[in-house]
């Protein structure tokens, strides 16, 4: 469409991207790709929400902390599934030498 109309090509695209929300995987990525359109991902909530620090588990509920102050925002990072996951993303990072934060990056940037 941008040729179409003589307008630049976008170059980038920000979306939610991180191990608990993968869904550019399955409905961007290749379009996005350098056999495609070339299109950079500037990923956005790639602690999804904060959940993937690791804070929120074992019932945590840090004070002034987002999910402590506004239970049902992005409620989908701190229910009860996402949390295992969490959980079991924690025991992988902790194999590994590394905290659940620095792995998500790691995962994200890879």
């Amino acid at each position: 469409l941008a040729d179409e109309w003589g307008m630049p090509r976008p170059a980038s695209i920000q979306n939610s991207f991180s191990l608990m929300h993968r869904a550019f995987d399955t409905e961007l990525a290749e379009a996005c790709s350098p056999k495609n359109f070339k299109i950079g991902l500037l990923p956005w909530s790639i602690l999804a929400g904060g959940s993937l620090s690791g804070k929120y588990l074992d019932n945590q509920k840090p004070e002034g902390c987002r999910f402590t102050m506004y239970p049902k925002f992005q409620y989908r990072f701190v229910n009860e599934s996402s949390l295992q996951a969490v959980a079991k993303y924690k025991k992988i990072a902790d194999e590994a030498g590394m905290s659940v934060a620095t792995m998500a990056q790691a995962w994200v940037s890879s």
